[in-house]
């Protein structure tokens, strides 16, 4: 298998075909940095894996977002995809443990290096035109306040217990799922998305989260929006 790492101005072009034109954008600014010094970091990384006897290697492609070889950290990246658009990851092993090379792609007869991505890359500025920006002062009306996950814990006086799926259980896949969410001024979710964890628990944990309920948060005596993030864990008896 050859890699071919990938000038910036091809995986602009790539990127939007699997994330859609505003987030490929994003993606491609993120992993910049990573992209463009792969062809003088790579050879010093292959020589510590050899050292390391490190010498199987498996390419890996995702297809479907829930895929039992995606990562905690590869899962919540596979489900902002916007088409169908593989990726792959190659995984150097040894009879113990493994280091991971994300991401690639296949494009023009070659596989081309992407970057290392992660599901939630900051965002570029935009431009905003007059109407814009004030609509952006109106929207700027709707308060929110970042709440820490245990103080947001202490809170919660609805909560719907996570089913654990029967698959997991015999596959003996345990730990935790890190949910990023933000809490409507009555305490309901409002949006959830999975920040951290294996599709075979980030599923039915995000599906049970959304159905939890807090008591509001107030600020200066008014109802505000939570940013906080959520953790469940699953562990086999």
């Amino acid at each position: 298998m050859k890699f071919i790492p990938t000038p910036i101005a091809d995986v602009v072009v790539v990127e939007p075909q699997v994330f859609g034109d505003e987030r490929g954008a994003d993606y491609a600014a993120a992993s910049a940095a990573s992209r463009l010094g792969v062809e003088t970091t790579i050879p010093a990384t292959l020589a510590s894996l050899l050292k390391e006897n490190k010498t199987l290697i498996v390419a890996h492609r995702f297809e479907g977002s829930c895929d039992n070889f995606a990562t905690a950290k590869e899962y919540p990246l596979l489900l902002q995809r916007k088409s169908a658009v593989p990726l792959y990851d190659a995984r150097f092993q040894d009879s113990a443990t493994e280091m991971i090379w994300q991401y690639f792609a296949y494009v023009d007869g070659g596989f081309r290096y992407v970057g290392n991505l992660s599901a939630y890359p900051p965002a570029l500025p935009k431009k905003q035109s007059t109407a814009q920006s004030g609509q952006l002062t109106a929207d700027a009306s709707e308060k929110r306040t970042r709440v820490a996950a245990n103080v947001q814990a202490a809170k919660l006086i609805h909560q719907e217990v996570p089913k654990y799926r029967q698959e997991a259980k015999d596959a003996h896949i345990q730990g935790t799922v890190t949910i990023h969410a933000i809490i409507a001024k009555d305490g309901s979710i409002r949006e959830a998305q999975v920040a951290e964890g294996v599709c075979l628990l980030a599923e039915p944990a995000l599906d049970a989260v959304r159905k939890w309920r807090y008591s509001p948060t107030l600020l200066l005596g008014e109802p505000v929006e939570v940013d906080t993030t959520i953790t469940v864990t699953f562990t086999l008896g």
